[in-house]
């Protein structure tokens, strides 16, 4: 038998520490993933709205009113989820691509040449950010 309060239990729990880190990968994992899976079934779109809307309520809630205050984090830890955010249009494209070859006969032909299109500017959007490209664009 537990000889601990609930009082006693809930302060062992409550006051961990929040780690950023978790909530950054569970986000970019939601977006690459539907990215890559709403060509197959566009209602998923919906699901993984609904669940980044959940997450960000409760990791709100976690983070104000049961664990410490965050350490600071870097700006790397930032800049790192920012650019993977990048592959999102890259996983459409070859979403789009995988799909119709599981599903039918093939891509078809008239599919074929916009998601190539597809890949290869979501692979420019990867490799050279939205922000370089627009700063080469305004100056």
């Amino acid at each position: 038998m537990l000889k601990l309060s609930q009082t006693d239990l809930n302060s062992k729990i409550e006051g961990l520490e929040f780690e950023i880190g978790f909530q950054y990968v569970y986000t970019v994992k939601t977006c690459v993933f539907t990215s890559f899976f709403v060509s197959l079934q566009p209602i998923i779109s919906l699901f993984a709205v609904i669940g980044l809307i959940l997450s960000y309520w409760s990791e709100k809630y976690v983070l104000f009113n049961r664990c410490k205050r965050p350490p600071p984090g870097s700006d790397i830890i930032y800049s790192t989820m920012t650019q993977l955010i990048y592959l999102c249009p890259l996983a459409f494209g070859l979403g789009s691509l995988t799909w119709p070859v599981f599903m039918a006969n093939g891509t078809p032909k008239s599919a074929l040449i916009p998601n190539l299109i597809t890949c290869g500017i979501s692979v420019v959007l990867f490799l050279m950010p939205l922000e370089t490209i627009c700063d080469c664009c305004i100056s």
